[in-house]
């Protein structure tokens, strides 16, 4: 089934989707998300720099038609990074913005855990102490996360939603396997837990791959090494998957598609006794009773 482009907006309008996609530094991130720049219908972009990563969008950054770019470096007097960071996820409820981009996410994490150090160098030699540093950035990050969630709890109300797309730098995990070489995979760069909290908030959250000679995928769907992927929806995971160097309203198209395509044969299936489908239960199930 193909989707007009209203049919997609639509969409948006209703569901308001968060996505996160993470990898390296220097894989694409920033070129990824600046796709929406391609596509006036979410323009203009509310684009939220925490990694002063200007350079990739410069062309973008000043063109107020386009891009609403608000960065650390020249947020109101007076206000910490954590203020204006909470302050602009506020504003985007209820803006005229089509789409947000959060940038630097990481990194904003990693300067709240140097600004402890630095503040509490006793610290710095043991290794609690280190975990300490972590504990509070953490927390903040966690909070910052529920603004993200707000913008889509109060946007889905109004059905005003928009696209609200992240992007994570990662570490490398190392995974033992018995009898076979240890494997490293990279991992979003922050705790487990705060990883964990932060995917709970997600619609879609993915790996970006880009293995030398191919092209860039979007991996959504969980593996044995990788846990920390998500769709709400497992149709959409392989959907997305089987992309190749995807832009991101492409992605979003193939997201509507795919859950509008679902919705319709659900209701065909409640209205129309002639196309129920039949009982997929496998016949060598066994009973329970």
């Amino acid at each position: 089934m193909s989707v007009e482009l209203t049919d997609v907006q639509k969409w948006v309008s209703v569901e308001c989707p968060i996505f996160g996609v993470y990898s390296p530094s220097g894989e694409g991130k920033t070129t990824f998300a600046a796709t929406l720049f391609d596509d006036d219908d979410y323009w203009p972009v509310l684009y939220i720099d925490a990694d002063e990563g200007v350079k990739t969008i410069a062309k973008f950054a000043n063109n107020k038609t386009i891009c609403d770019y608000r960065s650390k470096s020249k947020r109101p007097k007076g206000y910490t990074v954590f203020q204006w960071f909470a302050n602009t996820l506020k504003e985007a409820r209820t803006s005229k913005h089509k789409s947000v981009v959060i940038e630097g996410f990481t990194r904003f994490r990693d300067n709240l855990v140097s600004d402890f150090l630095i503040e509490n160098p006793e610290h710095v030699e043991k290794a609690r102490g280190i975990m300490t540093a972590y504990v509070k950035p953490s927390q903040l990050c966690g909070a910052l996360f529920g603004g993200v969630s707000k913008i889509q709890d109060v946007r889905k109300r109004s059905n005003t939603g928009i696209p609200v797309v992240f992007s994570l730098n990662t570490k490398y995990e190392r995974f033992e396997q018995k009898g076979k070489p240890a494997v490293e995979y990279p991992v979003p760069n922050l705790s487990p837990n705060l990883t964990q909290n932060i995917m709970g908030r997600a619609d879609l959250f993915a790996e970006m791959t880009r293995e030398a000679g191919q092209k860039m995928q979007i991996r959504p769907y969980r593996t044995r090494l990788n846990k920390y992927r998500k769709a709400r929806n497992p149709a959409v995971a392989k959907a997305i998957a089987d992309m190749r160097d995807p832009n991101l309203p492409d992605l979003l198209a193939k997201w509507a598609s795919v859950e509008l395509h679902q919705t319709e044969e659900v209701a065909a299936w409640a209205t129309d006794e002639d196309d129920t489908p039949e009982d997929d239960t496998p016949e060598d199930t066994e009973s329970n009773e």
